[in-house]
């Protein structure tokens, strides 16, 4: 009984497709166009900081927020929805200082820009 039942399952083993390959991850369009504009205030209290940027429609980006030297501290991911795109943060909960902002297409193109928390 013990022998095919090992039998049945090695049959069961041997059939079953197994995919040699991952799935192919879906990165979007292919960016063109990534740039950030304007932040708005420079000099913020951390509510409500302003992000305007031109990018590509349906391309996948990541808006991080750095200190000086780099050390992430927040990060926003998200597509595209057309090529003019307006992202709010919090940075209420940062300390006083300056911090960088860093846009990052799929293609690891940074663009970066600064923006200073004063309480």
């Amino acid at each position: 009984m013990k022998k095919l039942l090992y039998l049945l399952i090695f049959i069961f083993v041997g059939c079953t497709k197994i995919p040699i390959l991952p799935p192919k991850v879906e990165l979007g369009a292919i960016p063109t166009s990534s740039v950030i504009n304007k932040v708005s205030p420079i000099v913020s209290d951390g509510s409500n900081v302003v992000v305007s940027m031109t990018l590509t429609t349906d391309a996948k980006y990541s808006l991080q927020v750095t200190d000086l030297l780099d050390k992430e501290l927040k990060v926003v991911g998200f597509t595209a929805e057309s090529s003019s795109v307006t992202k709010k943060l919090d940075l209420s909960d940062l300390k006083n200082g300056d911090y960088n902002l860093i846009l990052i297409d799929v293609q690891g193109r940074e663009y970066r820009t600064n923006v200073i928390i004063k309480k």
